[in-house]
């Protein structure tokens, strides 16, 4: 399961959220934006429309679950270290 690591982020400062700092939080964050718009795309032109209802609720979860995540390391990296 592709999982974003805390030093491709940092917390957006304005809102809940992260904001790219490596060119791989570029890449996951482009690769996130095609896996839920081009399926969803999809399911549309085909009138699959409770499947792309149900592909953007799962994907969109999936993708906060994760950036809570993410949030939670660098919280933790933060708190560990000496000051």
């Amino acid at each position: 399961m592709l999982r974003g690591k805390p030093n491709w982020f940092r917390p957006k400062t304005i809102g809940w959220g992260l904001t790219p700092v490596t060119w791989q939080g570029w890449l996951y964050t482009l690769y996130w934006a095609l896996f839920l718009c081009v399926p969803f795309t999809y399911f549309l032109a085909t009138e699959n429309f409770i499947l792309a209802g149900v592909w953007e609720v799962c994907g969109i979860g999936y993708l906060s679950y994760d950036a809570y995540c993410i949030l939670q390391k660098i919280k933790e990296q933060e708190n560990n270290q000496p000051q």
